[in-house]
This record gives C-alpha cells, structure tokens and sequence, in this order.
C-alpha cells in the first residue's frame, strides 16, 4: 500500500498562496537555470542509459557510479564511496556543507534490471517526445534529475541548507541488501529524505509504503515452452522494467524546478530532531 499527493498540487503549494505573476516572477532564475540545464542532462541521460549496470553486473555499476562521481567532484562534493557487500559495486555518497537549518538526503539507484547487452540492443533514443533504453526510468532518470538540481542551486549560489546528500545505491533492484544500513544511517542524520524513483501514472508523489516483501516462485515448464526473460514482469506498458519502459522528455524541467524549490523551501525550514 501507498499514499499519493500530486506533484502540481505540491507545485502550487511551493508557489504561494499570493499571486502568480509576482510568484512567477520570483521564480524565474530558477525556471531559466533549470530550462538551461536540459540539453547537457539529456545527454547524461544518455551516457547512463548507455551504460548496462544490471545488479549483479559490478562493472557496469561502478561505470555508472564513476560518471555520476565526475560531476559531483565538479560541484565540490564530499565524496565516499561504501562497498555495498553483501551485493556488488560501491554506493557513494556524496555530501555538500551550507549555511542553512535543513539536512536534506535525496536517493537514487544505479542498478537496473537489465541484462549485459541490452544497452547495446536497445541503446538510448528519443522518439515522439519519450526517451526510451534500459533503466531509462527507473533509475537513470532519477540520478539525471538529482545531478541537475545541485547543478541548479550552484549556479544559483543557493546555499541555505545545513547539509545536502546524495546517496547512490547499487542494489536497490534486489532489495537493497548491501545498502540498507547505509540508508538507515544517513535517514536518521537528516531531517527529510526524497527518493528518486520513476515516476508513476497520475504524476503523483509516494509520500509512505507499507513495506517491501521478496516472494520466490518456482515454476516447472516442459522444454519448448518458452524462453524465461526479465523484459515485460510488468503488467503495465510503458512501466519500469520492461522492454517499453520510457520517461518523458518534456517533464524534465518540471521536475527540476519542483525538485529544486522543495530543497530551498527544506533547506530554509526544516526543523530537525
């Protein structure tokens, strides 16, 4: 189970309760850095998508993961890398110092559910305004948005926030194993945490889960049947974890600005434990 609010409605909310013009107004260098930030996102987006990082594929994640380090070192980040054992790579984590009251995590995954060769078979396109290519969603676009929103607030000089961390987990798609320590740890030295996931149908934000479960089925076919693959567990189109996954281009900026005005909004305000 989980509950949903609606990213416009927490869009509005960050907006104001005053009027528009003068809202729209005020924020405009932040809706201009973020249309600004675009083109070189979506070609990160691409050298990620690219990239094959499968869980058990530890060559392929720390390739991911050594990408993501690039641009973090160029932002001045605190960086640590964690072996994530029992599963395989190195989560990082990568942490920026300000001037503010808020602690702020934000989450994001490198591991996909793919196998080696896909990124080759189906490499990285866009196409009728989506963007299609293994993890496309889930989760190469969620550390696409992260990296562009500390881009964002660096070009904005915006440092009022006590601390903001990125955290990268190497194998969430397997229930993150060798993170969830790391995770607890830097949940409970925050005051909010955001996960960056795919999102989902009716745009809305996950704001709680019941929980997470592993179920394993045994299955016994006669030969000829037909071939196992990971491609299409999903029963929706278009929904992470299949050969149709994809993310939709236009909804990039958005989801900067959104991102961006949550961390100035937590930055200035939150009130930790």
């Amino acid at each position: 189970m989980m509950a949903t609010v609606p990213a416009f409605a927490v869009a509005m909310l960050l907006l104001g309760a005053a009027s528009m013009a003068p809202a729209a107004e005020a924020n405009k260098p932040l809706l201009d850095s973020a249309a600004r930030q675009q083109p070189g996102a979506i070609k990160l987006w691409e050298r990620l998508v690219n990239i094959d990082s499968g869980t058990g594929d530890m060559e392929g994640v720390n390739a991911v993961g050594a990408v993501a380090v690039e641009e973090l070192k160029k932002l001045g980040a605190a960086i640590e890398m964690v072996p994530a054992l029992p599963a395989f790579g190195d989560n990082i984590v990568a942490s920026l110092s300000g001037a503010g009251k808020g602690k702020i995590l934000l989450i994001a995954h490198m591991d996909t559910v793919f196998r080696k060769g896909d990124a080759a078979a189906r490499p990285f396109r866009i196409e009728g305004g989506r963007a299609y290519g293994p993890g496309v969603s889930d989760d190469k676009a969620g550390i696409v948005v992260a990296l562009s929103v500390l881009k964002i607030l660096d070009d904005l000089k915006f440092k009022d926030y006590a601390r903001l961390t990125l955290m990268l987990n190497t194998n969430e798609e397997t229930g993150s194993r060798g993170s969830r320590a790391l995770i607890e740890k830097l949940a409970r030295e925050h005051d909010v945490t955001l996960n960056l996931e795919s999102g989902r149908v009716g745009d809305g934000i996950t704001i709680w889960r019941k929980g997470s479960g592993t179920i394993n089925v045994e299955v016994k076919l006669s030969a000829g049947v037909f071939k196992p693959t990971l491609d299409g567990l999903s029963l929706v189109g278009g929904n992470a974890h299949t050969d149709r996954e994809f993310a939709v281009v236009d909804s990039m900026v958005p989801r900067f600005y959104l991102l961006t005005r949550m961390i100035m909004e937590l930055g200035k305000g939150s009130k930790g434990p």
